[in-house]
């Protein structure tokens, strides 16, 4: 019962579509740049591991317009907030989401994505995740992605 219910959220904020593609055919086709930058800045604000299971880190980054993040999966779930500006994130195979500030999105685990500030201005924003002590925020699935970039949330 669990899954389906989160299944349900899932396609209800990520629904799949005739035109969603391939994060590299989006790539391919110019719609989303080449290359991923990192961010201009990347504070970290928090990072606690609670009763040994959980590790709660906080995040406040600025993002430059036009910008994106390389391929990546998290493996836990992360949610973003917006205080500035605004960010798409797409999904292998589903329908682009667009936020702006004030507002957050969802980054759902094992899945494929990337966040680009689509955006005329800087997007400045917190991510927020709970992973298991010491697993990674995020995983690269980019092979243009520069050196270190797997360290952008500290891992």
């Amino acid at each position: 019962m669990k899954t389906s219910s989160i299944l349900y959220a899932f396609l209800l904020f990520f629904p799949l579509s005739a035109n969603a593609q391939s994060l590299e055919a989006l790539i391919t086709k110019g719609i989303l740049p080449k290359s991923p930058l990192p961010p201009i800045k990347t504070i970290p604000l928090l990072n606690r591991v609670r009763d040994g299971n959980t590790e709660t880190s906080v995040f406040l980054s600025t993002r430059a317009p036009g910008t994106r993040t390389p391929i990546h999966k998290h493996d836990e779930a992360g949610v973003t907030c917006l205080i500035e500006g605004e960010m798409t994130l797409f999904i292998d195979h589903r329908t682009p989401a667009t936020t702006k500030a004030p507002g957050c999105y969802f980054m759902p685990s094992d899945v494929r994505m990337i966040g680009m500030n689509t955006g005329h201005s800087n997007a400045v924003f917190y991510d927020f995740f709970e992973v298991t002590p010491g697993h990674p925020n995020w995983t690269l699935h980019d092979k243009s992605a520069p050196n270190g970039a797997e360290h952008q949330f500290g891992n």
